[in-house]
């Protein structure tokens, strides 16, 4: 197949590049690229504030076991109950 040279455009349809528009694209790509340097440097720090998070609903979570038990008239849980941990990671860290 032959290849076409590219016709050129008409003088009006092209949008032509102004700089602030530029300069708009280069203050977006440096944001992003600032905002995931940030997100790597402080990866494991994030991860031990969500872990923190996590802990403090699951105790919440079980309080309120515990305050259903008390009004069902039971002393304790149930024999063989284990509480479901359900806000706690169990398994490390888990690869997709």
């Amino acid at each position: 197949p032959l290849l076409e040279t590219p016709q050129p455009l008409e003088e009006g349809t092209a949008a032509p590049l102004s700089c602030k528009n530029v300069l708009e694209i280069r203050r977006r790509k440096m944001n992003r690229h600032k905002y995931k340097k940030l997100l790597k440097r402080t990866k494991f720090l994030r991860r031990r504030v969500l872990e923190g998070r996590g802990k403090k609903k699951q105790r919440r979570f079980e309080k309120d076991l515990k305050r259903i038990w008390t009004r069902a008239g039971l002393k304790k849980a149930p024999e063989g109950w284990t509480t479901p941990k359900i806000f706690i990671n169990q398994h490390g860290n888990k690869r997709d």
